[in-house]
């Protein structure tokens, strides 16, 4: 029923002023297909967090959210938490991955690092 709440809320709220929310960033046929991806646990999981501790959370969530939709109401997706060659994870970004990862996302954390040589 992930799909079908997420309709009714834009529907119901679009333009109205809420903390942490952009109307403008996404249509919602990408957040239709986003939504499908993740799945309705894992989506409930992450609005339960975030309504009983908004402050404690809101920071620290992973760089990149990924998602593949294929059609026929299935996908994937990943949330992928990039570090560049001396940087570490805080606690906050710890403790986002592991619940994460206990409400059965599939995330990452991707080093980067400089070449050695550009191909520029």
């Amino acid at each position: 029923m992930a799909e079908e709440i997420l309709i009714t809320s834009w529907e119901s709220h679009i333009g109205t002023a809420c903390r942490g929310v952009n109307w403008d960033r996404h249509s919602l046929s990408d957040l239709r297909a986003a939504v499908t991806c993740v799945g309705g646990p894992c989506l409930a999981s992450l609005c339960r967090l975030l309504a009983q501790d908004y402050r404690s959370w809101s920071s620290g969530m992973p760089d990149l959210f990924l998602w593949r939709f294929s059609g026929d109401y299935k996908g994937e997706a990943k949330l992928v938490e990039v570090k560049g060659p001396r940087d570490r994870l805080s606690e906050q970004q710890r403790a986002w991955l592991l619940l994460l990862m206990d409400c059965g996302f599939n995330t990452e954390v991707c080093k980067v690092s400089p070449s050695a040589k550009s191909v520029w």
